[in-house]
């Protein structure tokens, strides 16, 4: 059920709803001792000129130690252990799980770029 995540690093994800009817996707990531999420900006598959994307992850999991999401730009939000930003622009990754494990309810949408 659990698949290797696209940018490799050693985490995995489920994917627990897709819709490109309705740009909407909902993902589980689990990130074990010594799996990290490694820098990326993540693309857009659909008419990406007039679409942002947008992200919603929810830590339901944190690790003992390390595991900490980083972002290189100013282009997200921290309220406790929800954060809201810009894939597509933000540049993001998360550090190497020392001790524990890290779970992310990951949920993510696509709308229409400002004029």
């Amino acid at each position: 059920m659990w698949k290797p995540g696209r940018q490799r690093g050693g985490y995995e994800k489920i994917t627990i709803f897709k819709s490109w009817r309705f740009l909407f996707d909902i993902h589980l990531l689990r990130i074990k001792e010594g799996a990290f999420v490694p820098p990326h900006k993540d693309e857009i598959h659909h008419m990406e000129s007039i679409y942002e994307h947008h992200r919603c992850n929810i830590v339901i999991w944190a690790p003992d130690k390390g595991g900490r999401f980083i972002s290189d730009e100013d282009k997200r939000y921290f309220f406790g252990r929800v954060i809201l930003f810009r894939p597509d622009i933000c540049n993001h990754r998360v550090t190497k799980v020392i001790k524990g494990k890290r779970i992310v309810l990951s949920i993510g949408w696509l709308r229409k770029a400002n004029s």
